[in-house]
Formats: C-alpha cells, structure tokens, sequence
C-alpha cells in the first residue's frame, strides 16, 4: 500500500536533499582546496556511506546548477595535462 506523503514530509525530504548536496560539495571544495585533485563518484560514496546511484544524482543536480562539472571516466584511464 502507498502512503500519501504530506506537505510537511515533502519539506523534510527537500531539505534533508539539500543538505547532503552542501555536504557533498564541501567534501568535494575541501578535497581540492587539500592536494589540487578531483573526487570520484566512488570516493563520495564509501565516505557517506551512500550508494553510487545516489550519488551520481545527487552530483548531478549540482551539474544542473553549474556549481560542478563532471568528467566521466573510466577505471585506471590515465590522467592527462595540459
């Protein structure tokens, strides 16, 4: 059986959203401000204890907004400089 989630519950989930989106970015900000280095999906990942679908999602909100850009990858692609 569905339940009927209220004005209330919706209001929770938004901002319960939202702040592991900030949480998430801050990881991300604070990973680069350290030692100059992007964070895989994986990483963010086994650090919140999240699935990687959940966090593809939530990743790519923040792609959506402009606030981060996504680079896909594949494993143990070498890494390029320009």
């Amino acid at each position: 059986m569905l339940g009927v989630s209220t004005k209330g519950e919706m209001v929770y989930t938004a901002r319960k959203a939202m702040r592991r989106k900030s949480i998430i970015l801050k990881y991300i900000i604070g990973r680069w401000n350290e030692s100059f280095v992007g964070t895989s999906a994986l990483e963010l990942a086994d650090e919140f204890n999240l699935t990687h679908s959940r966090v593809i999602k939530q990743l790519k909100i923040l792609v959506d907004r402009d606030v981060i850009y996504l680079r896909n990858t594949q494993l143990w692609q070498p890494v390029e400089f320009y």
